[in-house]
């Protein structure tokens, strides 16, 4: 599909305007593919190798034997990490999702941003970038699709802005399923 192009997209409103960006209001996250191919486009000013999508749920937790309510602190088990589940609307990218899904195909980057429409520009205030990714589910309801995936390795930067939107700092961690390690950065 040519970049640029948004088959799916008849609405208007909030994310009409925040394609133009003319607007303040602000697209609640984007989402975008890198290899074997872009899977995801849009109109969006500046964003035109994203998608909007309206939620990216994400987590982990750990699992021990030790007992916190007795004192003992656990600081070793193994992490279990979730498969991402994302909701969007329904658009050429669908039938490309559950393609992969059917071939097992393995795509290098998956990227979530959380964006805000600042002084008529979309700025990152938080960037997930997912690799080694694998289509795990697929599932339409109408124009709604939700999907899932999981992923090998992770580095999600949170990014502090002024009211201006002039970065002021970030925090972010990284981390490495197969490894198991994991790399802060504040700066």
């Amino acid at each position: 599909m040519p970049k640029g192009m948004d088959i799916m997209n008849t609405n208007t409103g909030a994310y009409e305007e925040v394609k133009q960006g003319n607007s303040i209001t602000s697209v609640s996250c984007t989402i975008e593919t890198s290899e074997p191919d872009d899977i995801f486009s849009s109109e969006i000013k500046d964003r035109e190798g994203s998608s909007p999508c309206d939620e990216a749920t994400a987590g982990c937790k750990r699992l021990t034997n030790d007992s916190v309510a007795a004192g003992e602190m656990p600081n070793f088990g193994d992490v279990i990490n979730y498969d991402v589940e994302v909701e969007m609307d329904f658009g050429s990218w669908g039938p490309m999702i559950q393609s992969y899904l059917y071939d097992g195909t393995t795509i290098k980057k998956i990227i979530i941003r959380r964006v805000m429409n600042i002084n008529n520009e979309l700025v990152d205030i938080q960037t997930t970038t997912y690799e080694s990714c694998l289509f795990k589910s697929y599932k339409q309801v109408g124009k709604r699709i939700t999907f899932s995936f999981s992923w090998e390795n992770k580095e999600d930067i949170n990014v502090a802005r002024a009211r201006d939107g002039k970065k002021i700092g970030q925090y972010g961690v990284s981390y490495d399923s197969a490894t198991g390690v994991a790399t802060r950065d504040v700066s």
